[in-house]
């Protein structure tokens, strides 16, 4: 009887102690650490959180304003906004700026187009707004003027051409006119035209040179050959012969 009556009793103090286990288990000990409230002592109290904010500097805004979570605040959600600015290659006439939410007040034109100066030898093409930058082409330089030639023998031989059927003549040593292109010994007065040729209408740079004839007897208390002033007209830095001269002293008889 006595082995009937110990059993149950163990084993109701095993299930006993299984329940109060779970219940432990179960229902945490309010005040013990991990939960801890007001009602505990000594109490624990929080001061005053105040919720974060976005950044007041200009581009930014809140998306949406922080949340009260039961013990602190979440992130506000910030949003920023870089500042615009003109297209690639316009000019800027005013910048932006912020208005609290958006920026406003960006000014923007197209620059003015490249100056004639911009090319040396004037513009071949353009200049052409292609959206982002003046589009333009240069004339390519002038070819370099042709060598000069033996000008004095050029300008004797045409003389001599054309003055062959009124008389012979011989030149000496040639001389570069003037700076005002005139030949320095007629400046005084007293030769006058006998022949020429060529062309007397262009009108680009030009220079020249002068000789005496020496088959022209001198004038009238001039030096040897002085009767006779054969002249050439050449395009400026050019053997490009223009139009050839021939002056006779005014007193001179033809003999």
């Amino acid at each position: 009887m006595t082995e009937k009556t110990v059993i149950p009793s163990l084993r109701a103090a095993v299930l006993c102690s299984a329940l109060l286990a779970h219940v432990v288990l179960a229902n945490p000990v309010v005040c013990s650490p991990g939960y801890w409230d007001a009602t505990c002592n000594p109490r624990i109290a929080a001061g005053y959180q105040a919720p974060p904010t976005c950044s007041q500097d200009p581009g930014w805004t809140t998306g949406s304003a922080a949340q009260w979570q039961g013990s602190h605040f979440s992130s506000p959600q910030c949003n920023y906004q870089a500042p615009p600015s003109c297209p690639a290659g316009y000019s800027t006439i005013s910048g932006p700026s912020w208005n609290g939410s958006s920026w406003v007040g960006l000014a923007c034109a197209i620059p003015p187009p490249p100056s004639q100066g911009t090319c040396q030898y004037g513009f071949l093409s353009g200049p052409t707004w292609t959206g982002s930058s003046w589009s333009y082409t240069c004339n390519a330089p002038p070819p370099p003027p042709p060598p000069v030639g033996d000008r004095s023998a050029i300008c004797s031989d045409a003389i001599t051409a054309g003055m062959a059927a009124l008389r012979p003549v011989r030149f000496g040593t040639f001389s570069a006119l003037d700076a005002q292109g005139y030949v320095p010994p007629e400046k005084g007065g007293g030769y006058q035209m006998s022949m020429y040729g060529g062309d007397t209408h262009y009108s680009g740079a030009t220079d020249g040179i002068w000789a005496y004839d020496a088959n022209n007897p001198g004038g009238a208390g001039g030096p040897t050959g002085s009767g006779g002033i054969g002249s050439c007209i050449f395009r400026a830095g050019t053997s490009n012969l223009l139009m050839w001269e021939y002056d006779i002293v005014v007193s001179y008889d033809g003999g």
